[in-house]
This record gives C-alpha cells, structure tokens and sequence, in this order.
C-alpha cells in the first residue's frame, strides 16, 4: 500500500515552453484531510509521527500546469467539478501548516485567479489514485510571459526617481563641465576648477564622469590622496 508522495509535479518544460500562447505553472501547498476510515491515510499518520525520522506526509507539495488542469476539469461535469472543492479546515492537532504570507510576486493575484481550480485538480489528482480529500493554496506560479496587470507599490516609485535624480545630476555635471572646457582639451578635465567656480558649481563637478575617470585612473601624487584614493573609485562607480 503506497502512500501519497510528498511531490507530485507535472513537467514544468513541457507546460511553458512548448508554446508561444500564454501558459502558467503553479506549485500548491496541500494537507490531506483527514479520513479514519482510510487504511492509506492512517499509515500516513502512523509513518508521520514519527518526527525525528520522518517528515509530515500529510503535507503535500503539487504542481499544475494550468492547461493540462483545465482540461482534465473539461471532462467532468458542474456537479463532479464543485464535489472536487474541499473547504480549508484546521490541520490535525490544530497545528498551523501554512504560512499565508505573499512571498512571492502576484502570489495574491493568482490565488484569487486559480486556487479553486487547482484545487480541484490536486483532489482529482489525489481522490483517483488514492481516495483521499485535500485542501490547499497556491505558493508561487511561473509563466511564460510577463503579467501585464503587475502592481507597482511606492518602493518602485522611490528607486525610479532616485534613478531619475541620480542620471539628471550625473548628466547636467558632465555637460556643465564640457560646457567650461573652452580648450577642447582632455587636460580640461584634469585640472583643478575650484577657485573658478562657486561652491555648489564645485559640487556639480564632482558627478562629471569625465573628470572622475581621470580622477580614477592617474596617479595620485600625495599621501591623502593614496589613502583615500578608493572614495573616488567608489564615488565613480555610484
């Protein structure tokens, strides 16, 4: 008498790249419920606790490729369709047996999008082969194209417009520094400026790139500058 394995997968290369149409694979957490009535249940129990050996067997981890789900389903009517559903229920000695947190992207989009239906397909999957129930969410999915819906929240809009000041500083202190090289020299650029220029000019300058790879690749010529020679390597690659 086989017991349920633990993971049960469907290929995953298969399902997302043997076409170009929009296909998704997702991988569900999923607890068997209980049934005393079950000799393969009961061995499950009987093998599981024993902790020190053995991992939880009621505890499985599934994975779907939506497609084939969808069509397993098409071959079932409403009725059989909705008996596949099972209802979350407390898991034995009212343990917690899944984290709900959304650890990975979309994770509550596609809950709210397919837990149902793979849902059923884990207890289609599970009732046929073993005459057991189960409920379960979705962990994470991957699909073979970018979902177009995705949420932005105010982390990304912080990065973006410091991306956008840090490019606007870098390239208005490039220009301005071109702008002053009357010469058209490469030696404008290693010259000190400062005595020319007022104090926030002399901060614009220190973001010209320009002026910083020199700065970066010559020679310093004094101690503090040895010594501190690795700030500039640093301020340039910022």
């Amino acid at each position: 008498m086989k017991m349920p394995p633990m993971y049960h997968l469907d290929d995953y290369e298969s399902c997302l790249f043997s076409t170009d149409k929009f296909s998704i694979f997702c991988v569900v957490h999923a607890i068997i419920k209980p049934d005393n009535s079950s000799s393969v249940y009961n061995q499950v129990i009987e093998f599981s606790s024993d902790t020190k050996k053995h991992f939880a067997h009621d505890l499985l981890y599934i994975g779907h490729c939506l497609k084939k789900c969808e069509k397993d389903l098409e071959k079932l009517s409403e009725g059989e369709m909705e008996d596949l559903y099972v209802e979350p229920f407390p898991w034995r000695l009212n343990r917690k047996w899944y984290e709900t947190r959304n650890v990975y992207e979309n994770t509550s989009l596609y809950r709210k999008l397919y837990d149902r239906k793979l849902n059923q397909c884990s207890n289609l999957w599970l009732r046929q082969n073993y005459n057991l129930s189960l409920q379960s969410t979705i962990e994470f999915c991957s699909t073979n194209q970018e979902i177009t819906n995705q949420k932005y929240d105010y982390w990304h809009y912080i990065f973006l417009a410091v991306t956008l000041c840090i490019t606007v500083i870098i390239t208005s202190a490039t220009y301005f520094d071109a702008k002053l090289n009357k010469s058209k020299s490469l030696e404008h650029y290693k010259l000190n400026l400062n005595k020319k220029l007022t104090n926030l000019q002399q901060y614009l300058l220190c973001f010209s790139i320009v002026r910083n790879w020199y700065r970066l690749t010559s020679q310093p010529n004094t101690e503090i500058s040895r010594d501190l020679r690795c700030l500039n390597a640093f301020r340039y690659i910022t």
